[in-house]
């Protein structure tokens, strides 16, 4: 048999409330690492893939019950995107 796991759920809600307090951080942060892409709809899809990517990473540290520095939730996901537009060479070096 398998031990039964008690999770408890924040609510939707408050984990949009505390993202929303890092977002500005993350969008800064995105805008200065993607401001050598030339094109103003790549980098806005940049900075998209960027907010997307910081909420994944945002998801996964509140439900292993983690504390999110908004400085180091930017860089990570700004480091995440920066790696996949190298490899499609979207981003110059």
């Amino acid at each position: 048999m398998t031990p039964s796991v008690a999770v408890t759920r924040t609510p939707l809600p408050d984990l949009h409330a505390a993202f929303a307090a890092a977002l500005p951080a993350v969008e800064a942060r995105a805008g200065r690492a993607f401001r050598a892409v030339r094109c103003p709809h790549a980098r806005e899809d940049a900075v998209a893939d960027v907010v997307l990517a910081a909420w994944k990473k945002f998801l996964r540290s509140a439900t292993e019950r983690v504390a999110v520095d908004p400085a180091d939730l930017a860089r990570r996901a700004v480091a995440a995107v920066a790696r996949r537009l190298h490899r499609q060479t979207l981003l110059p070096a």
